[in-house]
């Protein structure tokens, strides 16, 4: 996924299987808020690449401050190069 940088922000795409496509989106965010088998954790510009298991809701906060929350149940996070994915179990 080619994606152009914007200063302070960094670029998420939810995927969800056809049944679920109201949890889909994608856009320039400010931050991500998401919780693993060891906690709460968020998610800002530059963030380390990593892979983790979401467990449970995340907040997004876009790019013009509005605070967006996606209810999930369990998804699968990839962080890299400035480009968070969310894969959406169920």
């Amino acid at each position: 996924m080619l994606v152009q940088p914007k200063a302070n922000l960094f670029y998420i795409a939810i995927f969800a299987p056809n049944y679920k496509n109201k949890l889909s989106y994608g856009g320039y965010v400010k931050s991500l808020s998401c919780v693993n088998e060891k906690g709460p954790f968020d998610l800002l510009p530059m963030h380390e690449n990593f892979a983790t298991v979401v467990l449970g809701n995340v907040i997004i906060v876009d790019e013009f401050d509005k605070r967006v929350e996606i209810p999930l149940q369990k998804a699968v996070l990839d962080v890299s190069n400035n480009v968070a994915k969310l894969f959406v179990d169920y």
